[in-house]
């Protein structure tokens, strides 16, 4: 599975990082005062969903790539 995680610079000067994939019905995002903290925080985020998604009862691949993209108009 490929992730495709867009990253965003809000107005307060937070980052977000977002995807649409998800595993079951188990979305991730990420956020931070900078792109590594919101990274590190949406890696956490994607390990949680495929937990979740596993103990929901979800066949899902452990088997993914995450590919970071900046949103260049934010």
């Amino acid at each position: 599975m490929k992730i495709i995680a867009i990253i965003e610079k809000g107005s307060d000067g937070m980052y977000s990082i977002r995807s649409e994939q998800h595993f079951g019905g188990n979305y991730f995002g990420g956020f931070g005062k900078s792109v590594a903290i919101a990274k590190e925080d949406f890696n956490k985020s994607v390990k949680e969903a495929l937990a979740d998604a596993k103990k929901e009862g979800f066949e899902v691949t452990e088997d993914y790539t995450v590919s970071f993209q900046y949103d260049l108009p934010s």
